[in-house]
């Protein structure tokens, strides 16, 4: 026979309470809702497809509206069962989905003796703003359901302890709060329910040794019957971790079920439907693929125009970003790849298959199926070239890597890699296709290993025919900012200075560079622009980018901005007597550039 309670105008069943969390959310939980004042938390329409899972979508297995969707159980059956859950959610923006998992975490500690949760958040604010919930949980409920508190630090709250004269209840729970890459969160501790939001947006420079020490304190095997452990984030970018996780509990390499809720699920997303609404061709495909109505497709319509407005050009990526209607798109969508999508699309058009797959030994290159220097253009008499070099340690992690540029038309004409070489080595390597393409320049990033293939290369390249560096941000009185030092030295201020250039012949309105190899396409698409800085996605690479990057710029530099226009140079400063040097004499606001014959293009 159930117990009931009557507080005020409200019955509540507290037999029911225990094993009824839609329930007890409704009858003891408040939150503030996006209008402000406190309500009664009624969990919406994808919080209910979370705990009652499929049996929440009738016909989940042959309705045609459902196809997308990827559901288990729900948390009700799992519970029942005595499972674990362990879950990672590919989530819409604004889905509810931090809340309901806050609420669940509170009303496990709540309802069970002993036990401790635990909820990992992205950012600092973030983690204080779901604390901040947490207490309006406590502060809210009613006197007779409200444990003693042991203590409340505004980042964790323990109910009494048992024996305690001021404790009440005995349960002994608690629920924490931390972000992301905090010194000691979890560590040596028995964590009954973690829950990992916004993973893909976490800011830590090792993730997966965070989670990993985070997952240990996560009871396993036996003892993990009853413990919850939920991953939950919108999308950030292809090729990350986040996207690395999800596909292995796809794969079934994991424990977590994936679960996929695209945002017409949410049956808030609606607006009055008008009959002057004029919807792109995209969109009518969109309401025929996902079964939408009227309404829908109008809340999608205009949120799309709003996010086009805050951010012009990229409105329609961040919406299939943030309101994906599939799995493939959340993560196509999501992220902001540094290259242009019309940029990449022309680009797979260049890619063509290598005329020769090389090894190179010291007596020289010969074929290999798999061989580490690809050709896609063998050299031609009387052109120029130029190679970007970008050195790995040679111990299996990073590649080193050559990218080899014909002038003019900024040409790939070949591609090197391997991560076997030390950096002495490699330097060996460069000078033999340097020399094989008409005494290439060469320009070495310098950062790090780099120093040391430099300067090897500095000794043994015949031509001598190496990059100088350039200060960009300074105008010296002899030139451009110019040292005396070779290579290429990559910083937070000459990346931007590459990408942006590589961008300017990248542009929309005609590709002015060629890309022949799918291994550097591939790792274009991953080159990604994150909280200002560039670099690599998540478990992909991008010493093939940084390669090209390099060449683009040398041959800007020493090359494609300057024009012969007379038959004999009038000064050897500008065109040495020795083949292929390329010599970079002019000076910013020089008035005899044109006298001299060296035009910028």
């Amino acid at each position: 026979m159930s117990r009931i309670v009557k507080i005020g105008d409200q019955t509540i069943d507290i037999d029911r309470i225990f094993h009824d969390f839609p329930y007890y959310c409704a009858s003891l939980l408040k939150i503030i809702p996006k209008d402000g004042g406190l309500e009664a938390m009624e969990i919406n329409s994808m919080q209910k497809i979370l705990w009652y899972g499929r049996e929440a979508l009738p016909n989940y297995d042959t309705d045609p509206r459902w196809r997308h969707v990827r559901i288990g159980d729900g948390w009700k059956k799992k519970i029942e069962r005595k499972e674990p859950i362990r879950e990672i959610v590919l989530k819409y923006r604004q889905a509810g989905m931090s809340t309901v998992c806050m609420a669940l975490a509170f009303w496990y500690i709540h309802t069970h003796v002993g036990r401790r949760a635990m909820i990992i958040a992205h950012r600092e604010d973030t983690t204080r703003e779901l604390f901040r919930k947490i207490e309006i949980f406590f502060d809210e409920l009613p006197q007779l359901f409200k444990p003693q508190l042991q203590s409340n630090n505004k980042k964790e709250m323990i109910f009494g302890t048992k024996g305690q004269k001021t404790d009440e209840s005995g349960l002994m729970s608690a629920v924490a709060t931390a972000t992301a890459g905090d010194k000691g969160s979890a560590h040596g501790q028995t964590v009954h329910c973690l829950i990992a939001s916004e993973l893909s947006r976490w800011q830590t420079t090792n993730l997966e040794q965070v989670l990993a020490g985070l997952s240990n304190a996560v009871p396993s095997g036996m003892d993990a019957a009853g413990t919850i452990y939920i991953i939950e984030t919108v999308a950030n970018y292809a090729g990350d971790y986040f996207h690395y996780r999800y596909d292995q509990a796809i794969a079934k390499k994991s424990r977590f079920d994936p679960i996929f809720l695209p945002w017409y699920l949410h049956t808030e997303y609606r607006e009055p439907w008008s009959k002057h609404l004029e919807l792109s061709k995209d969109l009518l495909e969109m309401q025929k693929e996902f079964y939408l109505d009227d309404n829908q497709i109008a809340w999608y319509h205009w949120k799309m125009l709003e996010t086009e407005n805050d951010h012009p050009g990229r409105g329609d990526k961040m919406m299939r970003a943030l309101y994906p209607g599939t799995e493939d798109e959340a993560f196509i969508g999501s992220g902001f790849t540094v290259f242009p999508d019309g940029a990449l699309a022309a680009i797979q058009k260049q890619i063509k298959r290598p005329v020769q797959t090389m090894r190179i030994e010291s007596s020289g290159f010969y074929p290999a199926d798999e061989g580490s220097f690809r050709i896609y253009k063998k050299p031609e008499r009387d052109r120029k070239y130029v190679i970007g070099a970008d050195v790995g340690l040679g111990v299996g992690e990073s590649d080193s890597t050559m990218s080899v540029l014909v002038f003019p038309g900024y040409e790939q004409v070949a591609e090197f890699a391997t991560n076997t070489l030390d950096p002495k080595e490699f330097a060996h390597k460069i000078k033999q296709v340097g020399c094989y393409y008409n005494d290439a320049l060469v320009a070495v990033e310098i950062n790090n290993a780099g120093v040391l293939t430099n300067a090897e290369l500095d000794e043994i390249y015949p031509s001598g025919n190496l990059y100088e560096w350039e200060v960009f941000n300074r105008r010296a009185a002899q030139g451009v900012g110019r040292v005396k030092k070779l290579g290429w030295q990559t910083s937070y201020e000459t990346k931007e200075l590459l990408v942006g250039h590589a961008r300017s012949l990248l542009r929309h309105d005609g590709i002015g560079a060629t890309v022949r190899s799918t291994q550097l396409l591939s790792q274009l698409r991953t080159f990604i622009e994150q909280e200002g800085h560039y670099g690599h996605a998540a478990n992909c690479r991008d010493d093939l980018v940084m390669a090209w990057l390099i060449a683009l710029m040398a041959m800007w530099r020493k090359i494609a901005r300057y024009e012969l226009n007379f038959t004999e140079a009038p000064s050897k400063k500008i065109a040495r007597e020795k083949p292929g040097f390329y010599y970079d004499d002019w000076r910013p606001g020089d008035a005899k550039e044109k006298e001299r014959g060296w035009m910028a293009h």
